[in-house]
């Protein structure tokens, strides 16, 4: 990032900041986590809003400062979120799962692991409307696993439509990597 402007660099100084001190909130809180957290590479990258995959994180400066001033623990917990991504290995999948559903399955097992570790630095707005719809599965699911929950996704159940909807409330990072 060699041609930034003043602006940009600064930017890139303060979301390095910010994710610095998402890391040690994570941490403090957390010592269990200092091997997977030691482990992630972390790296600024505009190609990105918020992306975790197989142990890299990638981010948008910008992004990242506006994720941060809209709710400071969010990038704990998104950071988080990428985190156990990595730990459940969820990036591994074939050709024929139904990405879409895939994901979401994902995302609401991590989610809920987060959930349940009930830390106030990783609250954040959306959890209470997670909790809806996690409590819905649980009534289906005797344990929430990415794979148990994509096959209650892909049953009759649950539409396209509502897994769509659903996406966009448990979504913590991209998942183009």
């Amino acid at each position: 990032m060699n041609n930034l402007s003043e602006r940009d660099r600064q930017a890139e100084e303060l979301s390095r900041q910010i994710i610095t001190l998402a890391c040690n909130s994570i941490l403090v809180h957390l010592r269990f986590m200092d091997r997977a957290v030691g482990n992630f590479s972390i790296a600024a990258d505009m190609n990105f809003r918020f992306a975790g995959a197989a142990g890299h994180l990638f981010y948008s400066p910008w992004s990242l400062i506006s994720m941060y001033r809209d709710d400071q623990d969010l990038v704990s917990r998104n950071l988080m979120h990428c985190i156990l991504h990595s730990i459940f290995r969820h990036s591994i999948v074939g050709d024929s799962i139904d990405q879409l559903r895939w994901d979401l399955a994902c995302d609401i097992a991590v989610e809920n692991s987060i959930n349940e570790l009930e830390q106030d630095f990783l609250r954040t707005k959306r959890e209470a409307e997670q909790a809806e719809v996690i409590d819905h599965i649980k009534k289906q699911l005797p344990c929430l696993t990415a794979e148990r929950i994509y096959s209650y996704l892909i049953s009759d159940e649950v539409t396209y439509v509502q897994c769509y909807k659903w996406s966009e409330l448990f979504k913590g990072d991209d998942h183009d990597l």
